[in-house]
């Protein structure tokens, strides 16, 4: 065997991997399926079909029936496979990890595992690989990152010896990876330090165990003189074949729920550096830098994955936001000399679509993209094959995946290949948001703006500003964020209704090759009107798993959740709702709230000698399935903004236990905070009892909301999309129409993009008299 996908001691693999192995002569077995064998970390089998490579009879293929589990590891192994000439030598297991924390891993096993152990798991480059002078630092994390906790030059640093600050650089971080891509490219022989703080954190609250990573040094090695070799990639369908994957080379797919099953085609040259060969017998260094970009062809964009939204996504962008870096090593499957060489390289880069219908959704930054290949000689010409896997987050909400094929492929003659084409052409601005709707912007709706091409990110909170408007203008405190061609601006705190705003954007924005915009600009736009007058207390909008009431006859022991209160005896009860175990908890309000009143509690509500602040105005539990009675609080941290809260718990549910949601309130809190109940922006506690609303009780709260559920299997295949409330007439929710509240073609306009239109067949029951649209 010469090459495997994933490789040898690969982290952070998809769950909808497929296994790919390559031999170096056909395979003949008809006991093949008995042969290769990809097993759990529990040498249980995973089910799946084996077949040969298409195109390419030398290489095989295991597709799992399901989707794996997150965070399990798997070993794959091939004794006993046939080839042509007789059994395939020198085999040798290969192990590999998927994405996520395992639901197995809460109890630490042979002392391996601590499932409340946040650290470093992997770093690019290895330490048996040689740190260069080009080198970008990667470091993957087993949970994902809290963003807000890495502080450049703070919580994470690289000093040079003898400095005190950081050197200057890009400080890349999402979701479990850090990366760090110095500036300028560092001094051989000179040490440079990392240090990582223990007051990084995790989503889920944990803390990290820093480990060498607080104080670790970095001795460059000195990759002059360097050669420049450009290299051609270009994929056309069915014409050039990977015999890796069996798929046409040069291509990013995106499979998805959302979008369905999509393929574009990649062209571009590489203009690849690489280190003096003489002095890296083991591994040669090479890098592609930043800016570079590779052109995809466009995309179909489809609803639900079927139907045909109209239009497609243009040429998809993949441009890289870091230097690139990779090697071309000794091969490990094997101690033949002749074997072709591994290629390992890591991007990082930034997705883009010309449609600004498309690049809404898909714009975002892709990072630590690892490519896996071979490196040979075909007619002379070097040639790189490479696979990689690609899990861009669709929408904002459906976490898709690919499998990469790049093939790149030498010039034969490089002192005539293309010269290398600058990019003289400044960014502009797309799209932004609140785009077509500046007249009534809620105070919590995001603020974006969509730009044509991914910024240099290091000078953006300083060109780009919110100001209030009005006799004096007032500057708003914002967190200026990127994520591929889109900066998102999110308020300190939610702004206020009734205002006029400003974004000014600065003239020193530049895209990646440091072109600056043609000229500062500047976006306003106006809040909603909201009544103070006959306030209502706030309802739960959604909360998931459950549904938004406070429940009554409950009966957990018999698997009853019980009905909504203020209901019938006759109405249907609910049976314990069921939530994924790799999900987090979802709440939203139909107001802003007062977001100090969002406490997480630490003990049980039922705890006696639990104060008050232990228990919190929000509480996940673990239930005696016997009782129904609290265990414990289930370990994990909450994330909010003005009107939505989510629960990371620090492992996963598991299915074989009990938990409940407990949002805390009362009929009469004044709200100030001494009885720890969940109110709105306004000072009105939360009301759990919508069925008993009137307008004379609806500025009254009511009383705890507790909503019961356990776990199912892993979602892998469905999409949970939350759904965001369009402006309406009735602001302040209080089910009046106030004086500064109108109906009006600019409130009610139809959206004829993608619209549905709903009418009122019938209603009984509660309801009286129902209406739609204008009276």
């Amino acid at each position: 065997m010469v090459y495997s996908y994933p490789f040898d001691g690969q982290q952070n693999v998809s769950v909808k991997t497929s296994v790919s192995l390559m031999f170096t002569h056909e395979i003949d077995d008809e006991y093949l399926k008995s042969h290769f064998v990809v097993s759990n970390e529990d040498g249980e089998e995973i089910k799946g079909s084996v077949s040969a490579q298409y195109g390419n009879d030398a290489g095989l293929v295991f597709t799992p029936e399901q989707p794996l589990l997150a965070g399990e590891r798997y070993t794959v192994s091939y004794e006993g496979v046939n080839s042509e000439i007789g059994l395939i030598e020198d085999p040798r297991d290969i192990r590999f990890t998927t994405v996520g924390v395992s639901s197995s891993d809460r109890q630490a096993r042979d002392g391996e595992v601590d499932p409340y152990a946040f650290e470093v798991i992997r770093e690019f480059p290895e330490d048996d690989l040689p740190f260069m002078d080009f080198s970008v630092i990667h470091l993957t994390f087993n949970q994902n990152l809290d963003v807000s906790t890495i502080v450049f030059d703070d919580t994470f640093s690289f000093t040079e010896a003898g400095q005190t600050q950081s050197v200057a650089g890009k400080l890349v971080v999402k979701d479990s990876y850090i990366i760090f891509d110095p500036e300028n490219d560092l001094k051989p022989g000179v040490e440079y330090t990392l240090r990582l703080k223990d007051s990084i954190k995790a989503r889920s609250g944990v803390s990290l165990s820093a480990g060498v990573y607080a104080s670790k040094v970095y001795v460059p090695q000195d990759s002059q003189p360097r050669s420049l070799m450009v290299q051609k990639i270009f994929g056309e369908p069915e014409v050039n074949v990977s015999p890796l994957s069996g798929l046409d080379r040069n291509t990013v797919p995106v499979n998805s729920t959302l979008m369905g099953d999509v393929i574009s085609y990649a062209q571009a040259d590489y203009y690849t550096e690489l280190g003096f060969i003489p002095n890296f017998p083991e591994a040669v260094p090479f890098v592609i830098r930043r800016g570079a970009v590779i052109k995809g062809s466009k995309m179909p964009v489809n609803i639900g994955g079927e139907v045909p939204a109209g239009f497609d996504t243009g040429e998809i962008y993949l441009t890289l936001i870091t230097d690139a870096t990779g090697y071309m090593i000794k091969n490990s499957y094997t101690d033949d000399v002749n074997a072709p060489k591994l290629v390992k390289m890591v991007l990082d880069v930034s997705m883009s679509a010309q449609d600004p219908r498309a690049n809404g959704g898909l714009s975002q930054d892709v990072l630590h993209i690892d490519l896996f290949g071979l490196g040979m000689t075909e007619n002379g010409v070097l040639v790189v094959d490479t696979l990689g896997e690609i899990n861009p987050v669709l929408l904002g909400v459906e976490k898709a995946n690919g499998l990469v094929s790049f093939f790149l492929e030498a010039y034969a003659d490089q002192d005539n290949a293309p010269a290398r084409v600058l990019d003289e052409t400044p960014p502009e601005l797309q799209t932004w948001l609140p785009g077509d709707i500046i007249d009534r912007v809620d105070a919590a709706d995001p603020l974006m703006l969509i730009f044509t091409e991914p910024l240099q990110p290091e000078n953006l909170a300083q060109q780009i500003t919110l100001n209030k408007l009005g006799e004096s203008v007032k500057a708003i405190g914002v967190t200026v964020t990127h994520d591929g061609t889109s900066v998102i601006i999110k308020p300190d705190l939610p702004l206020d209704f009734d205002s006029e705003y400003m974004i000014s954007v600065g003239g020193e924005v530049k895209d990646i090759a440091g072109n600056a915009v043609t000229a500062a600009f500047s976006k306003t736009f106006s809040t909603l009107s909201f009544g103070q007058e006959n306030l209502a207390a706030p309802l739960v909008g959604s909360i998931h798993p459950g549904y938004n009431c406070k429940l009554t006859a409950m009966d957990v022991i018999n698997n009853i959740a019980g009905r909504c209160e203020g209901g019938k005896e006759t109405d249907d009860q609910f049976t314990i709702f069921k939530h994924p175990s790799n999900r987090a908890l979802y709440i939203t309000f139909n107001q802003l709230m007062d977001t100090s009143t969002f406490i997480l509690g630490s003990q049980c509500g039922d705890n006696a000698d639990a104060t008050l602040e232990q228990k919190g105005s929000i509480r996940v539990e673990e239930l005696d399935p016997e009782t129904g009675v609290c265990i414990k609080p289930v370990d994990g941290n909450i994330h909010f903004d003005g009107s939505r809260i989510s629960f990371e718990p620090i492992v996963p549910w598991d299915e074989d236990k009990l938990y409940q949601t407990v949002l805390n309130s009362n009929v009469s809190s004044e709200c100030t905070g001494s009885d720890l109940v969940l109110c709105s922006a306004t000072g009105l506690p939360l009301r759990t009892v919508p069925l008993t609303l009137t307008t004379q009780n609806a500025h009254e709260g009511s009383g705890p909301l507790v909503m019961p559920f356990k776990a199912k299997a892993p979602e892998n295949l469905k999409v949970f999309n939350p759904l965001s409330k369009l402006p309406v007439v009735d602001v302040n929710r209080n089910f009046l129409l106030d004086e500064n509240e109108s109906i009006d073609d600019s409130t009610q306009s139809p959206t004829i993009e993608n619209a549905s239109k709903l009418s009122i067949e019938d209603f009984g029951g509660l309801i009286k008299k129902a209406k739609m649209g204008c009276a």
